[in-house]
């Protein structure tokens, strides 16, 4: 399991997901592609990997239902 960190691992001027996808992230949308991720703390089982979005191609938003 994945999940970006904005905040622990936040830097001046750096935003840890692209601004096009920030744009798309509204709770009521779902959101597919291919991920270029760079992980913050190390895979362990059962725990979350906290990781920004280094870039994102062939990206499709779907609505949730």
């Amino acid at each position: 399991m994945l999940g970006v960190s904005d905040q622990r691992f936040s830097l001046p001027g750096y935003r840890n997901i692209p601004e096009d996808l920030v744009k798309r992230l509204d709770g009521e949308n779902d959101i597919y592609g291919d991920f270029l991720v760079c992980p913050f703390t190390r895979a362990r089982p059962r725990e979350m990997q906290l990781m920004c979005i280094e870039s994102a191609k062939n990206i499709v938003v779907k609505k949730r239902e």
